[in-house]
């Protein structure tokens, strides 16, 4: 039987105030803050331990700790908050990284530090700062430390491809099967003269969508979703396993194949494999006054 531990324990900081800094020689110093890492996806809480050069715990009482977070590429400050409260009187505070903040942050490495304000009241709303001082995270007078934000610990959908764009085919090796013109007398029509050509096959076809075969296996969930505005006709889904960035129309094969009528408006088909690329090919009914909008594909 395979037991694995899992610990929960506060992400805990000592920082340091410079008020009566003497450093006294004769404790241990602090020479370094380890690197903090938060996670997407949930909240991430900060503990603070304030203490005096003597490492001895910091009454705090009349002041604010503010966190600071920062873009290291852009220098933007992406965060700034008011830290909460455990104990003021000796020191004790803390800060809450919330999902909703990380949302928009980009996993990497960023920079954070905590300062001290003492502020005085103008009205009921708003405040003016009177004093502002860093607070250190070593010995060495320190200030900035390193955060590193990283992804979803729950992990990440890929994005939605969407295909909007169909390309019209006429083949002119096939007569149509409908009624809607009559095939023409030779095979391929003369384009010098003014020949219909309603009497041929013509279909619609997508732009190719790779379907990440480098991270999909045979038991791969493959998601389409069409939305369709009055259409009629036969829609199929095709699949290769042709290699290189364009694959030979002689690769394709149909995978299902859907008789659409008006009546259907936004449908989702799943299909399960490992392909290399995926496209749509939809022929219109003789009949069909409508339109396929768009497939979106996850």
């Amino acid at each position: 039987m395979q037991i694995n531990s899992i610990y929960l324990y506060p992400n805990k900081l000592d920082v340091y105030t410079s008020d009566t800094a003497t450093w006294t020689t004769e404790r241990n110093r602090m020479v370094y803050n380890r690197n903090l890492k938060v996670y997407r996806g949930s909240d991430n809480r900060i503990d603070l331990q304030l203490r005096n050069s003597d490492q001895k715990a910091y009454n705090a009482t009349g002041s604010t700790i503010i966190f600071n977070l920062v873009n290291n590429d852009t220098q933007d400050l992406v965060v700034r908050k008011d830290c909460s409260v455990d104990d003021i009187s000796i020191g004790r505070v803390y800060a809450t990284i919330t999902e909703e903040e990380l949302l928009d942050l980009e996993p990497g490495y960023y920079s954070y530090s905590f300062h001290k304000e003492t502020r005085s009241n103008v009205d009921s709303t708003d405040y003016k700062v009177d004093s502002k001082t860093p607070l250190y995270m070593d010995s060495q007078y320190g200030a900035i430390g390193t955060v590193e934000i990283i992804g979803g610990m729950e992990g990440k959908p890929y994005d939605t491809k969407t295909v909007d764009t169909f390309r019209k085919i006429t083949n002119f090796d096939v007569p149509s099967e409908t009624s809607s013109g009559d095939p023409l007398d030779s095979p391929r029509p003369n384009f010098a003269q003014n020949y219909n050509t309603s009497g041929y096959e013509e279909y619609f076809v997508s732009s190719t969508i790779e379907a990440n075969p480098r991270m999909s296996t045979p038991q791969s969930l493959h998601t389409f979703q069409f939305y369709y505005n009055n259409y009629i006709g036969d829609v199929v889904l095709q699949g290769s396993l042709g290699e290189g960035g364009n694959p030979i129309e002689g690769s394709w094969t149909n995978i299902n194949t859907f008789t659409i009528t008006a009546a259907n408006l936004n449908e989702f088909h799943n299909i399960t494999g490992k392909y290399n690329w995926f496209r749509i090919k939809h022929t219109p009914d003789e009949k069909n006054t409508g339109t396929v909008d768009k497939v979106l594909y996850r």
